[in-house]
């Protein structure tokens, strides 16, 4: 019999929750509560969710709530299927969990419903916003903006850099730029493919970029006719890749048929000196770490030289009416001189931290979420350190974390037991067999025993030197007898199994959580999560990895300082609230000596300063302001100033060292950049050529120059060179060698003229500001002025040769007879300063050796040392004056009122 039931179809797509769904807390990237089913049917709705319910046996039936039922056709006619909506939500920045559930609002469901009908792309899912740009971010379009207009009228194409920290924002500063400019064609490039969604989401998710349209990866080749603003997002990979061919990829055509107002080069640093930024995820041989080869196809990229500028204006085969670049470490450009100093705007840590402290208008702090970091290094015991030199008899964290494999083919650490050691110690376990100066009131803070810190440290992320290291990582954390660290869920962020680029972070933040405070987690990468992804909760990383370059140490760093802030309504006054919960980050290190070394470069190589003008100590000082570092050395923990930083750097130098430092190569900076310079500087050119072995130097810097730029575009392309091409390579290597011999005469002969001066030169700005310049021609051979235009052209490093004046006086001091500066007295290899007022107290009896002092304003324990300082928390002061500063109070005077000995003040001990 003919059935006549069920003759026409509707496509409908339903929405649904279950009440043990409804306050479920979301587990991605947004907040909120609550979970919502998307499907699809062309049958009554209630009957195919009585289906799917019935289809898990529960034991009793379920209620739901139907939230949306719409119709599935678009607006040209054609019928639509759930995944359509499914991926518009994923698209949007929508989470999914466990099939087609999503942690969204009924609403976006329909927004996302709506994009599919009109057969539009659904860019984000959120109200767009509408803050004001910061004062700095307001600067620096200001800024570029003056610059680009002054030069567009005397350059092609202008060039300006954002030395910018993380977390100031360049992608909604370069919006705002391109706003101010009247921008319509930009072209973004990037060797790091994954910060694709931050370019998109902050494009769609500001109200003043309204109407712009974002062509990412995935995206459709727009209608180039158009004229709203367009923004091209491509990586270095695809821009400059080639086809089989060795024609550009077909899917590049619409690039090449624009004239781009600007390209936006992101993360700058890679591209301009790869293997310095690059080791975070490569291989490097000489720091013997073998990092995250599973990135390295990410890298895979043509690769540009130290002339970056030059080189990517010949390889981008279109036309470039300006350039923009980003980058939070452009060390290189900067010391190396590559921008002026009118086409950088600085944004740096300090700068941060100082307007965080110093703001004063009445609106809220836009910094407050911007936490401080602190680094706490940790000199390793010597029991565990002498399992791990390297052949420079140096402690190794490279061989201290190497690699063997079981017998179950799976890797273990070869120092196994002693890694054990170093994991008991991290909980304050055999402190004193392992530390024997370490008395317990002087315990230093350690990660996983100091409550303060226990509490800051729920989620970590240990940087490791291999993927093999972060596996026996895991398995030892997870071993039976490790129960401490039970309570912690460990990721594996390494190697292929992890996904490569972000696609490793949903793991991460699974074990995080929602609601991080009641979850603890670490996570183990050698390189994968350094650089563009933000974690918010983790507030501590370790850096158990062997790391050259302050490129590498702070992008890693640095991932620890996210904000992390959120918001609730306030019931009693009104309005929306923001609680600040990450307020401090950590960076721990094992290896001093280097954790102070990139202290030092981060500090004074991050400013476009006049090398031959540069104060490195200030310098130093100033960024240690606003990120303190705390040292252990075995016997106290104490907080270190810019002096005792460099003097630390300094020690253990012998003579036959101070003569190989003075003679290294590393102090001659004989680039392309560098011979430009002198060539540019007539005066300084003619007095060299009156000294007889530079007699030709300007035919040999042309010379040099000339080749340099015949050769370079079979460089890019990676050409064979003919036989006269090789033969112009080979002269231009022998004439840059003899220069640079030439050069290293110089060099080797300042540290005589430094002994035979009275003043004790402590950086190249001192031997330039010298009085005695006859002292320096008869000795050197070459006149102050000329030398200082040297340091200036950056034919001489100066940061290398700061460090080697340094050495040399550290080594001279104890030298000179006529030189009485009492030295400070040293524990540990480490200078400790003291309060005398307060030292002479312990000498006359009037305190002894563990007394207990109360700081009343704040009612805390501070305890006397057997080294005439105070001890608050593991952590050594000079004195009351210096604990009362740390404390919040900087009145001398009230210093020595506010401490109490019992029911004395300091200052009535003091008057017996």
């Amino acid at each position: 019999m003919t059935k006549i039931g069920q003759s026409t179809r509707y496509p409908k797509i339903y929405v649904y929750s279950l009440p043990a769904y409804a306050e479920d807390p979301w587990q991605g990237k947004r907040q909120g509560t609550g979970l919502v089913k998307v499907g699809d049917t062309d049958r009554d709705v209630s009957v195919r969710i009585r289906e799917q319910l019935n289809a898990v046996k529960m034991p009793a039936e379920s209620p739901y709530e139907l939230l949306l039922v719409e119709s599935a056709i678009t607006e040209s006619g054609e019928a639509f299927r759930d995944h359509s909506v499914h991926k518009a939500l994923q698209q949007a920045g929508v989470h999914r969990r466990d099939g087609e559930w999503f942690e969204c609002t009924v609403d976006e469901v329909r927004t996302a419903i709506a994009s599919v009908k009109a057969g539009a792309k659904l860019e984000s899912v959120r109200t767009r916003l509408d803050f004001k740009p910061r004062p700095e971010q307001e600067r620096a379009v200001r800024e570029t903006a003056a610059y680009f207009r002054r030069a567009s009228q005397t350059e092609s194409a202008p060039h300006f850099l954002w030395n910018a920290k993380m977390r100031f924002g360049k992608t909604f500063t370069s919006y705002q730029l391109a706003r101010e400019m009247g921008w319509k064609r930009i072209l973004v490039l990037t060797y790091k493919p994954a910060v694709e969604t931050n370019w998109r989401e902050d494009l769609y998710g500001h109200i003043d970029f309204e109407g712009w349209e974002f062509k990412g990866k995935s995206d459709p080749i727009p209608d180039l006719s158009m004229n709203r603003p367009l923004v091209w997002f491509a990586s270095f990979q695809d821009v400059l890749g080639k086809d089989a061919n060795g024609q550009p990829k077909a899917k590049n055509e619409g690039l090449y048929e624009v004239e781009w107002d600007a390209v936006i080069v992101d993360e700058y640093h890679f591209g301009a000196w790869r293997d310095a930024a690059r080791s975070i995820y490569l291989e490097d041989k000489e720091a013997g770490t073998s990092g995250d080869s599973s990135e390295a196809k990410e890298l895979d990229t043509p690769d540009l030289d130290s002339d970056f500028k030059e080189d990517l204006e010949a390889t981008i085969p279109f036309k470039v009416n300006h350039y923009l670049y980003l980058s939070g470490t452009p060390f290189r450009a900067l010391t190396e001189g590559e921008f002026l100093e009118n086409q950088v705007f600085n944004w740096t840590y300090s700068d941060e931290q100082s307007a965080k402290k110093n703001w004063s208008e009445d609106k809220p702090n836009p910094y407050l979420g911007l936490p401080e970091m602190v680094l706490m290094t940790y000199e390793m015991p010597d029991a565990l350190r002498e399992v791990a030199l390297n052949n420079k008899s140096e402690f190794s964290l490279t061989e201290f974390f190497k690699t063997e494999k079981s017998e179950s083919g799976a890797p273990k650490f070869k120092h196994e037991r002693d890694v054990q050691k170093w994991l008991d110690l991290l909980r304050g376990q055999d402190l004193n067999s392992l530390w024997a100066n370490v008395a317990n009131q002087k315990r230093p803070p350690l990660p996983f025993e100091n409550l303060d810190l226990l509490t800051a440290l729920q989620h970590t992320v240990w940087y490791l030197p291999s993927v093999d290291s972060c596996y026996a990582m895991a398995d030892l954390l997870r071993a039976q007898h490790n129960t401490f660290f039970r309570d912690y869920e460990i990721v594996v962020a390494a190697g292929s199994k992890a996904g490569i680029g972000d696609k490793a972070l949903p793991p991460v933040e699974k074990a995080i959580g929602s609601s991080p405070q009641d979850r603890k987690s670490i996570t183990l990468s050698c390189g994968k999560l350094m650089t563009g992804v933000t974690v918010k909760a983790w507030t501590g990383i370790f850096m158990l990895r062997e790391l050259k370059s302050p490129e590498s140490y702070f992008q890693a760093a640095f991932r620890v300082q996210s904000p992390w802030v959120t918001s609730y309504i306030d019931t009693e006054l009104g309005g929306e609230k923001e609680v600040v919960q990450k307020e401090r980050c950590f960076v721990l290190d094992f290896s001093p000596n280097r954790a102070l070394r990139q202290i030092v470069d981060y500090a004074t190589r991050l400013k476009s300063e006049v090398a031959s003008e540069k104060d490195d100590e200030q310098a130093i000082a100033e960024f240690m302001e606003f990120l303190p570092v705390l040292s252990f050395d075995g016997y106290a923990m104490s907080q270190l100033k810019a002096g005792d930083v460099i003097d630390y750097l300094t020690r253990g130098v012998s003579s036959s060292m101070l003569a190989r430092r003075w003679n290294s190569p590393e102090l001659i900076n004989l680039d392309i950049k560098s011979m430009e310079n002198i060539l540019a500087n007539p005066g300084l050119l003619e007095s060299l050529e009156q000294i007889e072995m530079f007699r030709n130097i300007g035919n040999d810097l042309t010379a040099m120059i000339s080749s340099h730029k015949e050769l370079r575009p079979k460089k890019l392309t990676k050409e064979p060179l003919n036989e006269r091409e090789k033969k112009i390579k080979d002269e231009s290597a022998k004439r840059r060698e003899n220069l640079k011999q030439k050069l290293r005469r110089f060099i080797t002969r300042i540290p005589a003229f430094m002994y035979l001066t009275d003043d004790r030169e402590r950086t190249i700005k001192d031997i330039i500001e010298q009085v005695e310049p006859d002292l320096f021609v008869k000795v050197t051979g070459l006149s102050i002025k000329d030398f200082k235009q040297l340091v200036d052209c950056r034919v001489f490093n100066d940061s290398k040769m700061d460090d080697a004046v340094w050495k040399f006086r550290s080594f001279e001091n104890p030298s000179l007879s006529y030189f009485h500066e009492e030295a400070p007295e040293t524990l540990g290899g480490w200078r400790l300063t003291r309060e005398e007022k307060f030292a002479a107290l312990i000498q006359r009896g009037l305190l002894n050796e563990g007394d207990e002092l109360v700081f009343v304003p704040a009612g805390t324990s501070a305890f006397v040392t057997d080294d005439f300082g105070l001890l608050i928390d593991g952590i050594r002061y000079a004195g009351p004056v210096e604990a009362a500063k740390a404390l919040g109070l900087d009145d001398e005077t009230e210093s020595w009122k506010s401490w109490r000995l019992g029911d004395k003040t300091l200052k009535q001990v003091m008057l017996g």
